[in-house]
């Protein structure tokens, strides 16, 4: 039980750096099903959110990621709506009620609860992302 402590304990201190690397991992299945579209916004978001929650010093990386977020978010949601991906379009609903609950928990200084609640946010979107994905090709 003493080796699995070790990697629970990381993933439990640092959600959002987890999460992030399991939004990232969803390019390859993209371009595997030959998405490109959606690249276009899927590999600047995967890019930004892996830097700022690796906390790289970049000047405006935060801005930059919400900014990129906010065209990556709607141009995929579009595409859910307009495939018809249940799945999809239910997580990237979820998304804005855990993007008010986590900023809610900061609000409140409780920052590590605030973390895990947004680190889900990366996996409903890597979870609408892959089933977006799999339903269909660009």
């Amino acid at each position: 039980m003493k080796p699995l402590m070790k990697p629970l304990t990381y993933i439990y201190k640092n959600p959002c750096q987890v999460s992030s690397i399991v939004l990232v991992s969803t390019l390859p299945f993209t371009i595997y099903r030959k998405n490109h579209g959606y690249l276009i916004t899927q590999m600047p978001i995967s890019c930004t959110t892996f830097l700022y929650h690796h906390n790289f010093n970049i000047k405006n990386i935060k801005i930059i990621d919400i900014t990129i977020g906010q065209f990556a978010f709607w141009h995929h949601f579009l595409y859910a709506i307009h495939y018809n991906n249940i799945l999809s379009i239910f997580a990237f609903t979820l998304c804005p009620i855990l993007y008010a609950m986590s900023q809610y928990l900061k609000y409140n200084q409780k920052i590590h609860k605030s973390n895990i609640i947004h680190s889900f946010i990366h996996y409903c979107l890597s979870i609408a992302a892959l089933s977006l994905n799999a339903q269909n090709q660009y």
